[in-house]
């Protein structure tokens, strides 16, 4: 986190070159007819003066909105209460509030130490091979206890930060130091990038942190002051520490470095002022709609500029007071909040000051997510419980690498246990699934509880993240439905994993979905402060067709509108004259069953943002730039923790990858022999997945494994169209004629649903093992037969005559 010696008088007294953002209407002007309660879809009294967006266009929908209906306004600021209208405001309106509650909670490292194990060596005595035991050395962690904080103490070291800031940097005020937000895995170019853009003078970071501003900090003459947070109290690491702070004296002698405490203790000798609204200070004349409450940089590609996107007090209150709104149904008093993610995440940023609104306990990990889950799954001491199981939170969310970590260890735990017991988690698990898409009121509920406590659903749970978590979520990024029923099932007591769609580009949050309006297969709706519209982009996607289609518009209150700090050129290329926001992302809204889906994507998955949301229809694009696959289906699974991909293969192309690969041993080879191939089989998982990785994907997106068939997948019929005008006729003969290249998914699931049932129930097979058609419940390896399918495994639907389609030939890997 980078403070900077900026009020807002500073930055638009530079030269637009530098800083300006490009003449945009402002989301608090009248004429942005959404904030002041006008009917965005009638006729303002000067047509003349309206926008084209207002003025419904064939090619776009009306704007869609949390609330019901158009006339009422956005929310905002205005909207509520006109004293809360800064982030720091509502803070102290929680204190003053709960003063005595707990508010955050937090442990350190205390110790290391050496443990001995015993590792086990050799195959085994059935295969007359001794098995022989080696002693390893680990090293493991001793944590704390959790040291809590009251509303009230908290509430006090801001106010000392605060009045030390205003020492030692000479601010104006608390709210008139805007802050620069980047990620602590940016590269020494992005770092040094940033400082140079914001021109920082103060940088706040933890102890483990130091040894990177060695080499930054040389170029940077304009930093003063660095303050830092010890991350553990183990005599090694304090004198690392020590050691750091002691280079950086002695190499920047100009540079003022301090822990947070000594720094505190500056603040405590002069208390800052008490307060900075308007309301108790009339001789502040910034309008909220002007204050710069930070910048934000997301993580991106470290050969781009880094764009970092100047974020107003005014969005950050619209966002947390909207999702304030969305969870106040489902938020109970004794409710906790766990939080691992760096708070530059804007999702997790607003999560943590609405839990602060309403007065719960917020309890931040140790070292990230190092020490979140138990021993064995950490480097933490036997006799020391993981951050989850002992704080015992409520409520979690993670990132999707972190949720497939966690979904392993379930599988684990799983395989531990004998066949019968499986067979009952499993049909335990599908019961607990069935109450959640079919709820019966009460029934359901009781339904859902009486199963969560069974003995297989809460074991599981226990081992890993204690008695208490009631939801959980997908902070950003995309999780699969199939992934999202499984985790929600079984690692929260409601059965519910919420996601959302953000923004990373800018900040900004788009959809989210709360426990009480959970859906699995879409990704909520919008946020009460924003509205937002779908626009063609022809001939993919139509925004009149049924459901709507198209380019994923935003604006309102939470949606940045100051453009990008030091960018004018990207500021003019994302902003539209008329407010509205370009994503980049494709949506699609069914307007009888509303909710958000993301079904492409308009911009390259290369250099993107990291957390940013991809579409499982673009990813199999990433797959589909091979020769060798005709069409490939992204398929999830509970007992998988990587997708598998079901490949229509072009049987000539695989033919010469084979034939260059293997010279000796596929030439003259039959097709059906070509596909179970076990050594082309692997050749080409390899092969894809370098591919993958060349087209942008990250780890969490590649495959584990490949269903192969010659027969072509069945396409999605045409989208019904609504009427439109003659002028956009060409545009949907074109596009019928592309969305034929769109899957049918359900029909693939039931044509293929005996493979990739095989491929969920037994375990992703090595270059040395493989299912043949002819015997899909051998294991090859070994010559074992594998247990059937439990009970509850869904049957093969019947195919219909639409479904018929020539002899498929497949191999499985």
């Amino acid at each position: 986190m980078l403070l900077r010696k900026l009020s807002i008088q500073n930055i638009r007294g530079k030269s637009p070159s530098e800083c300006d953002p490009p003449p945009l209407l402002n989301p608090g002007s009248s004429a942005y007819t959404s904030t002041t309660g006008a009917d965005i879809s009638s006729t303002p009294t000067n047509p003349a003066a309206t926008p084209p967006s207002i003025m419904m266009s064939p090619s776009e929908t009306k704007p869609i909105r949390y609330l019901p209906s158009a006339k009422q306004p956005l929310f905002e600021i205005s909207a509520a209460d006109p004293v809360l209208d800064t982030p720091h405001a509502l803070f102290f309106h929680a204190a003053k509030k709960f003063p005595q509650h707990r508010c955050l909670a937090f442990r350190k490292q205390i110790a290391y130490v050496t443990e001995v194990e015993k590792m086990r060596k050799g195959k085994g005595v059935d295969n007359g091979i001794l098995i022989k035991e080696q002693l390893i050395q680990k090293e493991t962690v001793m944590l704390g206890d959790w040291e809590y904080k009251t509303y009230e103490e908290v509430a006090k070291t801001i106010r000392f930060l605060a009045a030390a800031l205003i020492m030692k940097v000479d601010a104006a005020s608390m709210s008139s130091i805007p802050l620069v937000i980047a990620y602590t895995k940016i590269g020494q170019s992005t770092l040094l990038e940033t400082l140079t853009q914001t021109q920082s003078v103060a940088i706040f970071v933890d102890s483990d942190l130091l040894p990177i501003l060695l080499v930054t900090l040389i170029e940077c003459p304009h930093v003063k002051m660095i303050i830092y947070h010890p991350v553990s109290a183990a005599w090694k690491d304090l004198q690392k520490s020590k050691v750091n702070v002691e280079n950086l004296r002695s190499a920047f002698p100009g540079v003022s470095v301090s822990s947070i405490d000594d720094f505190m203790a500056v603040g405590e000798k002069a208390p800052p002022k008490k307060s900075t609204t308007k309301a108790e200070d009339p001789s502040r004349n910034l309008d909220v709609k002007d204050i710069v409450w930070g910048i934000m940089y997301p993580l991106g590609d470290p050969k781009n500029k880094p764009k970092g996107v100047l974020v107003t007090s005014c969005n950050m209150v619209a966002t947390i007071k909207s999702m304030k709104r969305l969870l106040k149904p489902t938020i109970r008093k004794e409710d906790t909040y766990l939080s691992y993610l760096p708070l530059c995440l804007m999702l997790e940023y607003t999560l943590v000051s609405v839990m602060m609104l309403f007065g719960l306990t917020i309890g931040f990990a140790t070292k990230a997510s190092s020490y979140l889950l138990p021993p064995p799954y950490s480097d933490l001491n036997t006799n020391y419980q993981g951050d989850i199981e002992s704080f015992e939170p409520s409520i979690l969310f993670g990132i999707p690498p972190w949720w497939d970590e966690i979904h392993a260890h379930v599988l684990e735990i799983i395989k531990e246990n004998d066949q019968a017991w499986q067979e009952a988690f499993w049909r335990a698990v599908t019961r607990k699934k069935s109450w959640l898409e079919h709820p019966v009121g009460i029934i359901s509920s009781a339904g859902i509880c009486t199963v969560d406590n069974t003995t297989w659903i809460r074991t599981v749970r226990e081992k890993l993240f204690g008695t208490r978590v009631r939801w959980i979520g997908v902070s950003c990024a995309m999780e699969g439905p199939e992934k999202r029923e499984f985790l929600g099932a079984v690692m929260s007591s409601s059965g519910k994993m919420v996601e959302g769609f953000s923004f990373m580009e800018m900040s900004t949050i788009v959809t989210f979905m709360p426990p009480q309006n959970f859906c699995n297969r879409t990704l909520g709706f919008p946020l009460p402060s924003l509205e937002m519209k779908l626009v063609t982009v022809a001939p993919h996607y139509i925004a009149t067709s049924a459901p709507a289609r198209g380019e994923i518009y935003i604006r309102g209150p939470s949606v940045p509108q100051m453009g990008f700090h030091a960018n004018p050129e990207a500021s003019v290329a994302a902003f539209l004259a008329d407010g509205w926001v370009k994503t980049g992302d494709v949506g699609e809204w069914d307007f009888k069953n509303p909710g958000l889906r993301i079904i492409g994507r308009l911009k390259p998955l290369e250099g993107r943002f990291m957390g940013e949301f991809v579409a499982v229809e673009r990813l199999e694009k990433a797959y589909e730039a091979s020769n060798v696959v005709n069409k490939c289906c992204l398929v999830y699974s509970w007992r998988k923790t990587q997708p598998i991909a079901l490949i229509s293969a072009s049987l000539p192309n695989l033919r010469k990858f084979a034939n260059f690969h293997l010279p000796k041993e596929t030439p003259g080879m039959s097709n059906d022999g070509l596909l179970l191939s076990i050594p082309v089989k692997a050749l080409l998982l390899n092969e894809l997945k370098i591919v993958a990785r060349d087209q942008g994907c990250v780890d969490f997106e590649v495959i584990g494994g490949i269903i192969m068939t010659e027969a072509p997948l069945p396409l999605a019929p045409k989208p019904r169209r609504t009427k439109v005008s003659k002028m956009t006729q060409a545009q949907q003969r074109a596009a019928d004629m592309e969305v034929q290249d769109e899957l049918d998914r359900k029909a693939v699931a039931v044509i293929y649903s005996a493979e990739t049932e095989v491929m969920h129930w037994t375990p992703l097979l090595s270059s040395d093992c493989a299912l043949t058609q002819q015997s899909r419940s051998t294991n090859s390896s070994n010559g074992r037969r594998m247990s059937a399918p439990p009970p509850h495994t869904p049957k093969m639907v019947p195919r219909t005559e639409e479904m018929r389609f020539p002899r498929r030939r497949v191999a499985e890997y």
